[in-house]
């Protein structure tokens, strides 16, 4: 961290469906360039290896096993960088197939994470090819990874992870389990986690888009946690849905960074999350002590990066340029309208 900043970018790359080979060499394009703008946790969308909209093509093992190959690939393209990546992907586990978050650093996968919630309404009819992560019912579950560089070709599997990088504790979801009353984001963070990553491969319908970053909002401000969310956008195009291509990154409850939508290029939301003042918040508002003690969270496993030497990435605290506003005037509303609201209430008070 600098300053105690953690810099993190959520990626909407463009895809061509069921072509792993395309969507890694875009990922790793992407991973090399927020490497230059030191960036420590890139994330990119649901299934972004293979594109969301593959349908039964999901229980072809071709595009199974190229997914898989695909990871590895990224992974192989991490080995020198400072930088917690973090994909999509299917992965196969007792005979199922789960819809994955999959985190890389230093060229290995470090954990890989089951979506929770899986949505069988309206759109969407995913239970035709995924699996729960409530299936996962061995403790300490491992997956197995079969060109990883470890020496035993394992990564930990399941719901109950966390990953350190840069001293930062990072919990991850997928999609709709952002829409499900208790969140499992909610867990992670009562178990530690201080940023959120959420995959998504959100499709656009009239008015989702507001609702959606009201609940990004209250999510992050409810965990008093950075949020990172990247949803699918250009190239997803084989159903009758449309992927606007979503990149938003949160911070307590305040949106730090968005991209523009209905591009057609590829996009991206940089900023730096204050990990400092996050940690002050949960000291301060005793409740956040509280709840962890109520809810009893089960345990999560928390995997801890070991930083890698880099070429490229500058945490020389002298050339730290922060990527976010930072106001001067912190007590005073930086807008006219939000000024006369205050003002209002100030009388009324």
């Amino acid at each position: 961290m600098n300053y105690g900043y953690l810099r993190v970018a959520a990626v909407a790359p463009s895809v061509n469906v069921a072509d792993c080979e395309y969507n890694c060499g875009q990922i790793i394009e992407w991973i090399d360039k927020l490497n230059s703008e030191n960036v420590k946790v890139a994330v990119f969308p649901e299934l972004s290896v293979t594109a969301y909209t593959c349908g039964d093509l999901f229980h072809s093992a071709t595009l199974l096993d190229a997914a898989m190959a695909g990871v590895e690939r990224i992974a192989a393209h991490t080995c020198e960088l400072d930088m917690l990546v973090v994909v999509g992907a299917p992965m196969r586990y007792n005979g199922a197939l789960y819809n994955c978050a999959v985190a890389i650093y230093g060229g290995d996968v470090v954990a890989v994470v089951p979506k929770t919630y899986i949505p069988n309404y309206n759109e969407f009819y995913e239970k035709r090819w995924w699996s729960s992560s409530e299936t996962v019912i061995e403790k300490n579950a491992q997956i197995e990874i079969p060109s990883a560089t470890k020496a035993l070709g394992i990564a930990p599997f399941g719901v109950d992870q966390l990953v350190e990088v840069a001293g930062v504790k990072v919990g991850f979801e997928i999609c709709e389990d952002l829409w499900s009353p208790i969140p499992p984001s909610s867990h992670a963070a009562l178990s530690g986690a201080e940023v959120v990553v959420n995959l998504s491969a959100s499709n656009d319908l009239i008015g989702k888009y507001s609702y959606l970053l009201s609940l990004i909002k209250q999510q992050s401000a409810r965990c008093i946690a950075g949020y990172v969310y990247a949803s699918a956008g250009y190239g997803e195009s084989t159903t009758d849905l449309v992927f606007d291509g979503k990149t938003i990154i949160a911070e307590n409850g305040t949106v730090l960074s968005k991209n523009n939508r209905w591009d057609a290029n590829p996009v991206v939301a940089i900023s730096d999350i204050d990990i400092e003042a996050i940690r002050r918040d949960r000291m301060h508002i005793s409740t956040f002590a509280d709840c962890v003690y109520r809810e009893k969270s089960m345990p999560y496993r928390c995997v801890k990066t070991k930083s890698v030497a880099t070429s490229g990435n500058v945490d020389c605290l002298d050339e730290f340029v922060p990527m976010r506003d930072i106001n001067p005037h912190p007590f005073i509303p930086d807008s006219g309208v939000a000024t006369d609201s205050h003002c209002e209430e100030i009388v009324h008070i």
